[in-house]
């Protein structure tokens, strides 16, 4: 189940536009963070805890430098 999890990731990263390696590293992250909140989740965790988590994570994927961004952004 999560090999398929992060193979839709990355796949979903290519369909946009981003090559190979461009798409497994945020996939990864993704999975890591997704399954992260899942078992803090069961061990009792606030929902404002995770919240919080879910906030940083995607505050450190909008700092990475958005390779695949043009004059026009994304493709």
């Amino acid at each position: 189940m999560i090999d398929g999890l992060r193979a839709r990731l990355e796949q979903a990263s290519r369909a946009a536009g981003a090559g190979e390696r461009e798409a497994a590293e945020p996939a990864l992250c993704t999975l890591a963070t997704n399954k992260s909140l899942a078992v803090l989740s069961r061990a009792g965790f606030s929902g404002e805890d995770m919240a919080a988590v879910a906030a940083a994570a995607a505050r450190n994927a909008e700092a990475v430098p958005n390779r695949l961004a043009g004059p026009s952004g994304p493709r």
